[in-house]
């Protein structure tokens, strides 16, 4: 989830958050491919496999 997301508002993506359950927040905007894509790839890696992302 972005921090920066102008494209939801807060108390919509707290109820997404919310039906989720796992939730990551990056320090991105609403498109984190597009701002941080290795970032948003190591998440995306880890969702897959389990395998922690070093931080």
């Amino acid at each position: 989830m972005g921090e920066k997301d102008a494209g939801l508002p807060r108390a919509m993506r707290e109820k997404f958050d919310a039906r989720a359950g796992n939730v990551r927040r990056t320090d991105t905007p609403h498109s984190p491919f597009l701002s941080r894509p290795a970032e948003t790839a190591a998440l995306l890696r880890e969702a897959l496999t389990g395998e922690p992302v070093s931080r």
